[in-house]
């Protein structure tokens, strides 16, 4: 079925996602992230488009943007990636292609949608183990910002977390279940990644002090997968430090 322009969808809210292209960590610096940021709050002020929420991880974004012009929108996205791709390129003096296809939207329809999808943006460090709360990630903006700028738009009183809770009370349960599916499947696909790994190379198990198969191993979760780099040294039960030797070498 052919996608619908974006131009014919009636809202104003869109959650936007970039990523990588094969999941490669084009944000993994600081600085990367930060010179995002940078174009993102440049590029969307000028065009009068409104980040409403922005998390920035090692191999994506998100980003739920209020635009009134759609195809503003549309080629503002683009162009900011063109940007950062220049950028990227130059600093890792490399060429090609460096997001997967051009950025993802989907469109918002209700509040209650929107509500989740804010924090469904804001957990994704938390998903990740990176921090233990939505509001201490570096490169996201905090739930009261958010919430803040959806109440002067839709001239709502929305506080905080218990407000959210009195709109649906299903809303935190409903994330962590997601949480929970999203966990099993991890382990699901890494599970699969290891018995792949085996049989591509004719292994009876997985010897963790192997670099050459462990490189193989750990790249073929980085791509295929979003967690981060803690997370896969705790499935693999070696240590961040350890992962980080063994891609170097």
């Amino acid at each position: 079925m052919p996608r619908k322009p974006r131009e014919f969808f009636n809202t104003s809210f869109f959650h936007v996602m970039s990523q990588g292209i094969n999941k490669e960590y084009i944000f993994e610096e600081k600085s990367y992230k930060n010179k995002y940021l940078k174009l993102l709050f440049e590029n969307t002020n000028n065009n009068k488009l409104e980040i409403i929420t922005y998390t920035i991880m090692d191999n994506h974004s998100h980003l739920i943007i209020n635009a009134e012009d759609v195809k503003r929108m549309s080629l503002c996205m683009k162009s900011i990636n063109e940007q950062y791709a220049m950028y990227y390129n130059k600093k890792e003096d490399r060429v090609g292609p460096v997001f997967r296809d051009r950025f993802k939207s989907q469109p918002i329809y209700d509040e209650e949608q929107l509500y989740r999808c804010i924090i469904y943006v804001l957990r994704n460090p938390v998903k990740a183990n990176i921090v233990n709360n939505i509001n201490k990630y570096q490169f996201s903006n905090t739930l009261e910002d958010s919430l803040e700028k959806v109440n002067k738009i839709l001239n709502r009183n929305i506080a905080f977390e218990e407000d959210i809770e009195k709109i649906d009370h299903n809303v935190y349960k409903f994330l962590e279940e997601d949480e929970v599916n999203s966990e099993k499947e991890i382990d699901e696909i890494i599970e699969k990644i290891i018995v792949d790994t085996k049989l591509k190379l004719k292994l009876d198990k997985i010897d963790k002090k192997d670099k050459y198969v462990m490189k193989i191993l750990i790249n073929e979760i980085r791509n295929e997968t979003l967690v981060s780099m803690d997370k896969i040294a705790d499935k693999l039960g070696i240590s961040k430090s350890t992962i980080s030797r063994y891609l170097r070498e």
